[in-house]
């Protein structure tokens, strides 16, 4: 590919100057995260409490969220910022960012609902998750009814579709919603509901057999669905959590040996070697068991290492991960503010050049520009709308708490309470 001078890159900034001034937000942001005021405001995580505990998750969500928002970057602008496939062919394939999400939620979510064991901490389970996904996936539902999402091909606005998204009624049946990410999510609200059904049906000792179990079936069953194809990422999250514990002496093989196979595996479709082996179906997508099993050995090792958590942790890391699930749901609609020629996200057929009459950009532009006006705008999402859902869930539980407490300590006063000295002292 030909070299281009500076001076060609600085004109084409001009192209796209919301993508421009967006990214240039988001590096006043770094500068920002060189001041202790900053980072002490933004001081809400993303892991809700298990943060101290699982320090370095919050990067590879962070990681997994920016592989998407590039790779749809990439494929819905084809051909104009698909030069950066020149640099990096695996954004040809960043949807295995989806099942990096999945391997960690099953890691995590599993690990928090093991710990409940009264009603009380599974309502506040239940709080907790709606507060975390909801507030931010209504915004951006009414955003893609702003931006015309909701239109059908005749140019009537369609009730019945905004509704169905807006309360998510696409999960039974699982379907795509007017943004084309929102059926990952359905999938994974399903995930967070039958997870404690599933616990209580049946005993801890069981729940790693059960999902061994389910993986095995999906490899005869899973003929290239999209939705079976997700299922399996959660089923290893949760079986790296049920061994996590028991497999720390050897967390540091494992987390490298994890690490190597998640990168081979990022290789395309020559580097799925379960499908190579014919062992299962060689999937469309590229959702590969190899992807899960890399994903779910370094889960496993990386709660036992500290020194490496503690780097994977520092404020610049943890900040793309904290901002991770707003890049997820907004970067689509940010695509849709630079280029309203794509139309309706659902109908878009790809390749889409007719619809973007601009010169290709550079290679440069997708990551130094394109991603970063992405994470400038999920960063003001977050603080206005995700992060005080967040501290309102956390409220309403720690309100909670303090009324069971105050109706324990009343109840206890009540039976302690000393017998009036005139009630036993005889009368003369």
């Amino acid at each position: 590919m030909a070299s281009r001078s500076p001076g060609f890159f600085l004109s084409e900034l001009n192209a796209l100057p919301l993508a421009t001034y967006s990214a240039l937000g988001f590096y006043a942001l770094l500068v920002a995260m060189c001041f202790p005021w900053f980072r002490k405001a933004f001081n809400v995580y993303s892991q809700d409490g298990n943060r101290h505990a699982l320090k370095g998750f919050d990067f590879f969500r962070g990681f997994a969220a920016a592989y998407v928002a590039l790779g749809h970057g990439y494929w819905f602008s084809n051909p104009l910022l698909n030069q950066a496939g020149y640099l990096w062919p695996g954004l040809a394939w960043a949807s295995k960012g989806v099942a990096i999400f999945a391997v960690l939620s099953g890691f995590l979510i599993y690990r928090s609902v093991a710990a409940i064991n009264t009603w009380s901490g599974l309502r506040n389970y239940f709080v907790k998750r709606f507060f975390r996904i909801y507030p931010l996936y209504f915004v951006s539902v009414i955003i893609c009814a702003i931006f015309s999402q909701y239109i059908v091909p005749r140019g009537q606005f369609n009730c019945r579709y905004f509704f169905e998204d807006l309360f998510m009624l696409r999960f039974f049946p699982v379907s795509q919603g007017a943004n084309p990410v929102y059926w990952t999510l359905y999938v994974e609200v399903l995930f967070y509901l039958a997870l404690p059904v599933i616990i209580l049906g049946l005993r801890k000792r069981m729940i790693a057999p059960a999902c061994l179990i389910i993986l095995v079936a999906l490899l005869f069953i899973d003929q290239g669905d999209r939705y079976l194809g997700l299922v399996k990422y959660f089923a290893f999250g949760v079986i790296a959590a049920e061994l996590s514990e028991r497999l720390k002496r050897f967390s540091l093989p494992i987390f490298m040996v994890g690490l190597a196979i998640c990168f081979f595996d990022f290789g395309g479709p020559t580097h799925d070697f379960f499908g190579k082996w014919h062992i299962g179906f060689r999937h469309p997508f590229l959702d590969t068991f190899g992807l899960g099993l890399g994903c779910a050995m370094v889960a496993i090792g990386l709660p036992h290492l500290p020194k490496i958590s503690k780097v994977l942790d520092l404020f610049p890391l943890r900040f793309l991960g904290t901002i991770s699930y707003s890049v997820y749901l907004t970067h689509m609609i940010f695509l849709l503010a630079l280029f309203p020629s794509l139309g309706v996200l659902r109908f878009v057929k790809i390749p889409c050049a007719q619809a973007l009459q601009t010169a290709p950009l550079s290679a440069s532009y997708l990551p130094l520009v394109f991603l970063p006006a992405v994470l400038f705008w999920s960063f003001v999402l977050y603080m206005f709308v995700e992060r005080p859902g967040i501290l309102l869930g956390r409220f309403l539980i720690f309100r909670n708490k303090k009324k069971e407490e105050f109706g324990k300590q009343t109840q206890s006063e009540e039976i302690s309470a000393p017998v009036p000295v005139c009630s036993v002292i005889p009368s003369p």
